[in-house]
């Protein structure tokens, strides 16, 4: 792999454009791992299962050591986008925001039919590649295993809509 350039870091987590071995281009998700890489691997594998065109495929997950530190690195589909950067230019139209809307529920369901949660629906997460919208894939978890539950990705989901469309996080449990 030949990183390109950094993307965007997040945590113990850091996104790169990068090239493959035969050339073709992706998304490199590297997370440095606390004794936890197993249940990273198996995430990444149970959604890497799932073929929807509004989730960031996982194409393949492995576990690599540099300098004796553990490292989980997902190769997903290239993006080029996320929400979060838009919004800092622009409020989205009606028109815009429904087909966010409408990735974003189509994306989730098809994570929680697999027993899926995301738990991670913000507009950082919302990523175009070409002119499909996909919800960010490398951050779900197992339902049951994540304090986020199905109900609050769809929450969440709703509080994005509200931000696309106002640059405003809604305020209040409403």
């Amino acid at each position: 792999w030949k990183l390109v350039r950094l993307v965007r870091p997040e945590g113990r987590t850091a996104w790169f454009e990068a090239t493959g071995p035969e050339g073709k281009a992706a998304m490199l998700s590297i997370t440095e791992t606390l004794n936890d890489e197993e249940d990273l691997l198996e995430r990444l594998f149970a959604v890497g299962q799932i073929r929807h065109p509004n989730l960031v495929a996982v194409r393949e997950a492995a576990v690599a050591h540099i300098d004796e530190t553990p490292l989980v690195i997902a190769a997903m589909e290239p993006t080029e986008e996320n929400l979060g950067d838009v919004l800092r230019e622009r409020a989205l139209n009606a028109m815009e925001a429904r087909q966010v809307l409408d990735a974003l529920v189509a994306a989730l369901g098809a994570l929680h039919a697999r027993g899926l949660v995301h738990g991670r629906v913000e507009a950082g997460s919302v990523l175009a590649a070409g002119e499909t919208i996909k919800l960010r894939s490398d951050c779900v978890h197992l339902a049951g295993t994540a304090a986020m539950s199905a109900s609050e990705d769809v929450r969440c989901a709703g509080r994005v809509v509200t931000q696309a469309m106002t640059r405003r996080l809604p305020s209040g449990e409403n």
